[in-house]
């Protein structure tokens, strides 16, 4: 054999000797197999999971888009937003370290001047709460001025009430419109002779005019007898 037929042996000999194990893109790669493991312990969300801000979408009326926090600006010359709770009214937490993203409640019951009840999702730090639906949560105004601009939470698991939140206040669902007064709207909107004496305000409520015109109807052009 000559040596350069011995050379090339030799080359082939080592490269079936070296480890495939040594190329990372292989399956049996230490990097490969950690890809696997950590893969495998990524937790997985329940079917039943939700955010806040998804319970509220799913349970109410208010298609507000944006985290939690951002609901109060978004709110803005669609709803209207007060300090004082009201049954079917949105509570908006404001962003805080512990809420990055704000929090959304809907307030089930007015219980008094500073308790309320809320339904809600998601209020939980960690574990098997986290995700989960809660109802009939009491939340306690603690705020100076008794403006629900600072708040703490009852915890089922502490049987206490946690921290002190801020919040921003409510938004407040629009009122029911009833059948006659929509129809009484609609007849004032199209009927000029009785838009003087009725007011179609824009929630849809019916109120009398400033100024109501009385007709005095027809008079009584016949002389006096003597």
């Amino acid at each position: 054999m000559t040596l350069g037929r011995w050379v090339l042996a030799g080359l082939a000999a080592l490269a079936i000797a070296l480890p495939t194990a040594a190329n990372p893109k292989t399956s049996g790669s230490p990097t490969a197999a950690k890809t696997k493991a950590q893969t495998k312990a990524a937790p997985a969300r329940s079917a039943d999971y939700l955010n806040c801000v998804q319970y509220v979408k799913k349970t109410t009326d208010f298609a507000l888009a944006g985290d939690a926090w951002r609901w109060w600006d978004a709110a803005a010359g669609h709803f209207n937003r007060g300090k004082t709770p009201k049954e079917g009214a949105i509570l908006v937490f404001k962003k805080t370290d512990r809420l990055r993203y704000g929090h959304v409640a809907v307030v089930s019951s007015v219980v008094g001047p500073r308790r309320i009840e809320i339904d809600h999702a998601n209020w939980a730090p960690s574990g098997a709460g986290k995700g989960k639906v809660t109802t009939q949560v009491g939340v306690e105004d603690i705020s100076p001025k008794n403006d629900w601009s600072l708040v703490r939470v009852w915890y089922g698991p502490a049987n206490e009430f946690g921290k002190p939140y801020p919040t921003y206040g409510f938004i407040l669902p629009k009122p029911e419109r009833s059948l006659p007064v929509t129809v009484l709207a609609a007849a004032i909107n199209e009927a000029p002779e009785i838009s003087d004496m009725f007011v179609a305000h824009s929630d849809g409520s019916i109120g009398p005019a400033s100024r109501v015109a009385v007709s005095e109807g027809p008079r009584n052009t016949r002389a006096p007898r003597p």
